[in-house]
């Protein structure tokens, strides 16, 4: 049965944009597209293992001329899709951008970007991928068939880049958080939407804070597209998360809170379905916080004690289970390590343990397959079941996904 990739996939994106004509890049064919955008099912989770991860493979398996596939395997029985994993190929002159088929990583579709978009951060949406620029001013908008458009609109009078923006799943529209002045005694903070040609801007936010200014960064779109989810994050403080959580309409800029201020950046993300809301609570341990938002219930566990931060929490295909990057550290060596939390009960497992590659999940869009990028942005293929890992590419990191 022929199935389709559907490529739905929204992330933060740190970012800079500034002007220029849009200019072709490469142009593929119609076949490509199609094959591009197709649907393959997605079956519920396995069941948790507590095998520790084992490297079995360190051969690249996608060193090969470039393949593109007109059907891809059907492991489903159900109905559903999954999305595909997509990386930056690095190694290639011109760099590359490739879409795999999230079970096997089979290639289906590859576009050459020009070197100014190259291994910088990004978002992927079924209308195409948005970049920063290496110079952080602009942002670029890179089509399916190659193209790029250069987005002006955010950044008119250009110089550094202010914010953070994030496309909606289809790719028509973006959301821009940032601080518009920013002064010792306080400044204004604005939160705005628009339609990826730049028309139709919306001004969900626009307001002062008298004390230090934080930005409002919108971390996910609403399934309907009428929300943004966001959190408040210190200007130019580093970190991974914000200090609350909120959903805010963006007809009427009306908010609902969904985690109080905890004085801290915590790592945070909505679940691709919206059910649950989840954070990493800083301290001695770490605490990560569940909110089931259709019960209006909450849970917590500790993670394990050896462990300091958090990072990349990526949620399994039916919500049932997330995974969590964690890292402790020691004055003589660090200690890293991949966890998995099942939502039911609350049970941590330890994918991989005491990594010295700083493993980090990317990605997890059917049960069977999870995908990781190392330190080095190496491209690691992981068996859900044994936890067994092969190194798929080097140089490839992928593009974090908010469905």
């Amino acid at each position: 049965m022929k199935r389709k990739i559907l490529l739905i996939f929204v992330a933060l994106v740190l970012t800079a944009v500034s002007c220029s004509q849009p200019q072709k890049a490469k142009t593929i064919s119609q076949t490509e597209l199609e094959t591009a955008e197709a649907l393959i099912e997605e079956s519920a989770t396995s069941e948790p293992s507590v095998t520790v991860g084992t490297i079995v493979s360190t051969t690249l398996t996608n060193t090969d001329t470039p393949m593109v596939v007109e059907t891809i395997p059907d492991p489903y029985d159900g109905a559903g899709f999954s999305l595909p994993v997509i990386y930056n190929d690095l190694t290639t002159d011109p760099p590359s951008v490739v879409f795999l088929e999230p079970l096997h990583g089979n290639e289906v579709h590859r576009i050459t970007v020009p070197t100014m978009v190259a291994g910088v951060a990004g978002a992927a949406t079924s209308g195409g991928i948005f970049f920063r620029g290496e110079d952080y001013e602009h942002i670029y908008h890179l089509l399916l068939d190659g193209s790029i458009e250069q987005l002006d609109f955010l950044n008119p009078d250009g110089g550094p880049f202010q914010g953070v923006v994030l496309p909606s799943s289809d790719g028509k529209r973006i959301a821009h958080g940032f601080v518009r002045t920013d002064n010792s005694g306080g400044g204004w903070v604005q939160l705005r939407v628009f339609n990826t040609d730049g028309s139709d801007e919306q001004i969900v936010l626009d307001e002062y804070v008298s004390a230090r200014p934080t930005r409002i960064t919108p971390i996910k779109w609403s399934v309907d597209g009428q929300f943004l989810y966001v959190m408040n994050v210190i200007e130019n403080v580093g970190g991974y998360g914000g200090m609350d959580l909120s959903r805010v309409e963006i007809a009427t800029g009306n908010y609902e809170e969904i985690f109080a201020n905890a004085d801290c950046l915590c790592l945070t993300s909505i679940s691709p379905n919206e059910r649950y809301a989840a954070r990493v609570l800083v301290g001695e341990p770490l605490t990560l916080v569940v909110k089931d938002l259709l019960m209006e219930t909450e849970a917590s566990v500790v993670l394990p004690p050896d462990y300091d931060e958090a990072w990349d929490l990526v949620w399994s295909p039916d919500e049932s289970e997330m995974l969590i990057s964690v890292w402790g550290f020691e004055w003589v060596t660090n200690k890293f390590a991949v966890l998995g939390v099942d939502i039911n009960d609350m049970t941590v497992r330890t994918l991989v343990s005491d990594d010295t590659q700083i493993l980090q999940p990317k990605a997890w869009h059917v049960k069977e397959t999870i995908w990781l990028n190392d330190g080095e942005g190496n491209l690691w293929r992981m068996d859900a079941d044994s936890l067994e890992m092969v190194m798929v590419a080097s140089k490839a990191p992928v593009y974090s996904h908010s469905r």
